[in-house]
This record gives C-alpha cells, sequence and structure tokens, in this order.
C-alpha cells in the first residue's frame, strides 16, 4: 500500500482458522482482515448472548450491517475477533403516530423502515443513497445526508438507544446533554452494539431530487454558502411541476427503472471523504483546483471515474463528540453555519497491481488538505492513513470525553478498532 508521506454459524473455539470479513465490494475487499468467527445473530438476546461469550473467551467483538465501508478499518488487527452481523434482528414495532415515533433492532435498513412507514401514512423525513446501510450503524458512524435546512445527521433522529456494551450490560440511554448521550450519538460502534432505538418520525411526503451544471467560476469564485441557501427556494418552487425521470435503454427504447449497484457487476472503487466548514469551501474547492491543474502540466488529467463523480455535501451542524459536524471545537473554526464535504471516488482497476493511474495524487490530495485546512475524515471512507493524519484536526477535549465514556463503558476495549486506535481513543 502506498502511504501518505506524514507517516514515517458462531465458532468460539480456539484456534479456529482466520476469516476475511468483506466489505459490501466483496472478496478482495476486506473490512477486517482477519476474525475468528461470523455470527449471524437472531435476537438482541442472542446479540447479548454472544457479546458475552466472546468477554468470558477473552475475544473482541465488532458489530456489522450491510458494512457500509470501503477499507480495513471496521475491527482492530487482533484476529480473536467476533463479527456479529445484524441483519436478521430487524423488528420495527410500536408506532406512535401521534407521538411522532417508532422503535426499531440493530439490523433494520433504511429502506424496510421507508416502506414500513410508507404503508402507515408516515417517513422517517430524509432519504439516504446507500440504501443497505443499517440505521444503527448510520448512527454508530456518524452517516449523514445533504442538508442544510433539515438535520442532516441520522443520529439527529434518535430520541433513545439501547447498547450492549463491554461490560455484557445492556444500557437504556435518552437523547440529553450528558457526555454519556454525546459519545453514544457518534461512538464508532466503541461503546458497544446499539440494539434497539427509539426513532422520530413525520407524516408521509414526497421526496424528489434535482441536479444541475454549474460553470467551474461561478462555484470557485461564488457564495456557495448563498447558492446552497437558493435551492431551498428551489425545492419548494420547482419540485411542484417535477416529473418521472425517462431514462430507456437506448438499443431497444425500453424504459429503464433498475439500478443495480455497480458491485453486481464486478465494478469496484476506493474512495476519500473529508468535511470542511462551508466557510471555508472556496478556498478548499480553490487548492483542489490548483492540485488538479499541477497534475495536468505534467499530462496527468485528474478526474473522479466513479459513477457518481465527484460528490459535494451541505451538512447541517449537530452537536455532539464526534460527528463531521459538530462544532464549538478547539480549531477555532466557523463549522456553525454548515460543513461542506469532498467526497472524492475513483474506480479502482480490477486487473494488474490494482492501482489507479493516478494513485500518487490520491494520497497527495488527502495529506494537503489535512496539513491545510481544519478538516474532519468521514468515519467509514478512509484509509487508515487518512485517520492517522487526520487525528489532530479533532478536539482534543472531545476525545478525551468520549475516551472517558469508552473506559466506562467498555473499560477492556472489547470493542477496539483501528479508527478508535488512531484517533486516541485508547
Amino acid at each position: 500500500m502506498v502511504v501518505l508521506p506524514c507517516l514515517a454459524a458462531l465458532i468460539l473455539a480456539f484456534g479456529a482458522n482466520a476469516l476475511t470479513y468483506n466489505t459490501f465490494d466483496g472478496p478482495g475487499f476486506p473490512a477486517c482482515q482477519n476474525v475468528s468467527a461470523v455470527h449471524d445473530a437472531t435476537s438482541v438476546k442472542d446479540i447479548q448472548n454472544t457479546v458475552q461469550n466472546a468477554i468470558k473467551a477473552g475475544q473482541r467483538v465488532r458489530a456489522s450491517g450491510k458494512a457500509h465501508m470501503w477499507y480495513d478499518t471496521m475491527c482492530s488487527d487482533d484476529p480473536n475477533t467476533v463479527i456479529v452481523r445484524t441483519e436478521q434482528v430487524n423488528k420495527i414495532y410500536d408506532l406512535d403516530l401521534d407521538a411522532g415515533t417508532v422503535m426499531i433492532e440493530a439490523g433494520v435498513i433504511f429502506l424496510q423502515l421507508a416502506d414500513y412507514l410508507h404503508q402507515r401514512g408516515a417517513s422517517a423525513g430524509y432519504t439516504l443513497v446507500n440504501w443497505n446501510i443499517t440505521l444503527a450503524g448510520c448512527v454508530a458512524m456518524g452517516a449523514h445526508r445533504s442538508s442544510i435546512r433539515e438535520d442532516s445527521m441520522v443520529t439527529a433522529g434518535v430520541l433513545a438507544l439501547d447498547i450492549i456494551d463491554g461490560n455484557d450490560e445492556l444500557r437504556h440511554l435518552e437523547r440529553d446533554d450528558s457526555d454519556e448521550w454525546l459519545a453514544a450519538s457518534t461512538s464508532l460502534g466503541l461503546l458497544g452494539v446499539i440494539v434497539r432505538m427509539k426513532f422520530k418520525i413525520y407524516p408521509d411526503f414526497k421526496v424528489y431530487a434535482d441536479q444541475k451544471t454549474l460553470d467551474e467560476a461561478d462555484i470557485l469564485d461564488g457564495d456557495i454558502y448563498g447558492v446552497a441557501l437558493s435551492n431551498l427556494l428551489a425545492e419548494d418552487i420547482l419540485f411542484g411541476q417535477w416529473e418521472n425521470l425517462n431514462f430507456r435503454e437506448k438499443t431497444t427504447n425500453e424504459p429503464i427503472s433498475k439500478w443495480p449497484p455497480v458491485w453486481e457487476y464486478g465494478i469496484h472503487g476506493d474512495t476519500l471523504e473529508l468535511a470542511f466548514p462551508v466557510t471555508q469551501a472556496n478556498a478548499r474547492l480553490k487548492r483542489v483546483r490548483q492540485l488538479f491543474d499541477n497534475e495536468a502540466k505534467k499530462l496527468k488529467f485528474m478526474a473522479s471515474t466513479y459513477r457518481s463523480g465527484i460528490n459535494i455535501k451541505f451538512c447541517r451542524p449537530y452537536f455532539d463528540l464526534l460527528s463531521q459536524v459538530t462544532y464549538g471545537t478547539s480549531d477555532g473554526a466557523d463549522w456553525d453555519k454548515s460543513t461542506i464535504m469532498l467526497d472524492f471516488p475513483s474506480y479502482k482497476p480490477s486487473i494488474g497491481d490494482g492501482l489507479r493511474y493516478n494513485e500518487p495524487f490520491n494520497h497527495k490530495l488527502a495529506e494537503t488538505l489535512i496539513d491545510e485546512f481544519p478538516c474532519r475524515p468521514h468515519w467509514t471512507k478512509n484509509t487508515r492513513e487518512v485517520f492517522e493524519c487526520s487525528a489532530n484536526n479533532l478536539d482534543p477535549d472531545h476525545i478525551a470525553r468520549l475516551r472517558a465514556v469508552r473506559e466506562k463503558f467498555d473499560p477492556d476495549g472489547i470493542f477496539r478498532s483501528v479508527v478508535g486506535e488512531a484517533i486516541g481513543i485508547y
């Protein structure tokens, strides 16, 4: 691996063969390089029993849903680790339309909840692009959508949650201002397994999407925050006139209504995602353009070759200890208006050495942005090296407070991960 310049069924029996636990991309794309077992849990009690048995056996545990994960950062490097898959623990119950709440278990994915609520005249209040990610995983790893008017963090919709911690205790947390809640809000799974959540819901409504192509100069030299705000008015006016998309197969002219994920075609990608204060959006984008231009002078033309191109997202501020969009941090940057994300995916070659033609540039880009801007990493879409390099950009007080909660919930590091190690939670 090329590194950044800043870096100088349950099997608990001992002696079991090491397993590789893959990301959604499948074989060759490990989320955990070596684990001792993968257990498909069937109930909350089953998850608790698995954690209890692992504690007795001196093993580590990591929970996994559909694995919204790109790199080998989900576990620690301890091969004596048990993966608990939560997909089958997916009950939805106690819907209260008057109170606007519903209970969901660990393995519920967004589309499952959305369909359940839609049939009952309700909605979760937003959509997620990554349909296969569990909502508990969204909360643990700080997943977000793109919005500056409404809450962008999935965890903003959580009113209460139950966690099985490293003491094999089932803890119930209600939303408040305590460090326990602020740590659990984006915990990276370091406090334990989120097994249940009370979720806020809304009356059912339609969600539309609009896509525009803007001139680069209008963005780099324009009022990026103002452009994002103007979209709020466009939503109210233009979406009322929206019609169904008319995609068709070019050889038969038949309508296209299904969109299989690219990995079903054996196409895979690498990615990088960093968050910045929106007040520094112009400077950050101009710096990226400068780096692109420098490569072009070497006849290395930079582009994101992935299906979605380079993604720019805006997220409303949300306070907790470790989210990408938290504010009031020691770096002194103005995170209060909103956050802008740079998501830079690209296809990973399936032949040869597997390296992209611009491989060194991708690492140079990450290193430069981390060193020059107050940026934060997305918790599932960066390499180990990016986490290690960006650790200094995190608020040390927030890290210390989360570490203190972790020591209470998981004193022996049962739920340890390389990300937690890289940012100083251990």
